[in-house]
């Protein structure tokens, strides 16, 4: 046991353990982090392996530490993995991640705007020129907000008073009258809008249908969300807004037996990792292995999900230019450039696989993610799917022929 867990750690960046970069000690990453250091300690191959959640700023600053000496692993947002290999957003100016790697699937994240109970603030329009606080700058939630507000048309204008608040700081000063507005993008129920909604009286804002959809069409990794009724003090009806996946990612420079113990460690356990938490009682197998894994899948852990049979992302989908995705291809695919020869087979199923959309072919000939043979629109024969596969958080499903 000893000798196999000092050969997980032999990286220098694993010589102490593993650690996983979540977020506010308060939110569900950090208790991510926290069920799957328990996750692991169950795990025979890695029971002697320390394991610690790093309180962090969120997904952005989770990514950026792993190129450098800090925590092995991440949890962040799709939207911002997508990001981070695009060389989009804040990620210009570094240019693509050609190291970052997925390794499995989390819980899905819904966007949450809070008032106080007694606001005038009835719709998303009412919030231009507020005092709301949209997340921090380099945040998750921020990048969803001013996606947003970008599809909403809102004007230099109606963001001038937005405020730059640390998330563990939004209660009180939604409660205190320092801000009219609060955003959260978080699974639900959250524990942190829990206490908010416990300390003063609050209600929640739609997200106009329009906004969400277009959102969906632009970019791949956003689709619908609902808070459903009674999440929350003061909760009544269903929220309509707009949603996203999170995932566990890593490095390119982390060895695959580390990556596969960490994989194998968690679906074995999953149990411990639904208890959790109420927003991880829903993970399934066949959606970990797939859903928001933007980046390419690292070998660690596309060895465990072909040993086990599960399936696996497909497609890498490539932005053209700045945009995510083309407005002209719908239902929201974009173009799709797919590489024959990087199209690995399934292990073997007795049954059909499923292939969400928005996902990636695994880690092809030379650790390369980028694809670029072949152009496929979204009407092409290629991306047809089974009606009767289950459903993936209602993704499109495709079915790519394997080589030959």
């Amino acid at each position: 046991m000893l000798l196999l867990a000092a050969s997980l750690a032999s990286p220098a960046k694993a010589a102490d353990g593993i650690s996983i970069a979540t977020g506010n000690p308060e939110g569900l990453y950090y208790a991510a982090g926290q069920a799957i250091c328990r996750a692991l300690a169950l795990h025979p191959e890695t029971a002697s392996l320390p394991c610690k959640p790093a309180v962090t700023n969120g997904s952005i600053s989770n990514i950026l530490g792993l190129n450098v000496e800090g925590p092995q692993f991440a949890i962040v947002q799709a939207d911002v993995q997508f990001n981070a290999v695009s060389g989009l957003g804040l990620f210009e100016a570094t240019g693509p991640d050609q190291d970052l790697r997925a390794v499995l699937s989390l819980h899905s994240e819904a966007f949450a705007v809070l008032v106080p109970a007694d606001s005038k603030v009835n719709t998303f329009a009412d919030l231009r020129g507020s005092r709301f606080s949209a997340g921090q700058v380099g945040t998750g939630t921020r990048e969803t907000a001013e996606a947003l507000f970008e599809v909403l048309k809102w004007t230099a204008d109606d963001r001038a008073r937005l405020v730059d608040m640390a998330v563990g700081d939004q209660a009180a000063a939604l409660c205190g009258g320092k801000i009219d507005a609060a955003a959260f993008l978080s699974g639900h129920p959250s524990p942190l809008i829990a206490a908010l909604a416990g300390s003063c009286p609050v209600k929640l804002v739609q997200v106009p249908r329009e906004a969400s959809d277009q959102l969906a069409e632009k970019m791949v990794y956003y689709r619908p969300a609902t808070i459903m009724p009674g999440t929350y003090p003061g909760n009544a009806q269903p929220v309509q807004t707009v949603g996203l996946r999170t995932a566990l990612v890593t490095s390119a420079d982390v060895p695959v037996r580390t990556v596969r113990a960490v994989t194998e460690a968690v679906f074995r356990n999953l149990g411990t990792i639904r208890d959790a938490a109420p927003a991880f009682a829903y993970l399934r197998p066949d959606e970990m292995s797939t859903s928001g894994l933007i980046a390419p899948l690292h070998p660690g852990a596309l060895e465990y999900y072909r040993a086990v049979g599960l399936p696996t992302p497909s497609v890498q989908i490539v932005p053209s230019g700045k945009s995510a995705i083309g407005d002209a291809h719908k239902p929201g695919l974009g173009t799709l450039k797919i590489d024959p020869k990087l199209q690995v087979p399934d292990a073997p199923s007795p049954g059909k696989v499923q292939k969400p959309a928005y996902n990636t072919i695994p880690v092809g000939p030379d650790d390369k993610w980028k694809l670029e043979a072949g152009d496929f629109g979204a009407k092409n024969p290629a991306l047809t799917g089974d009606g009767d596969l289950p459903s993936a958080q209602d993704n499109i499903r495709l079915k790519i022929p394997a080589p030959n």
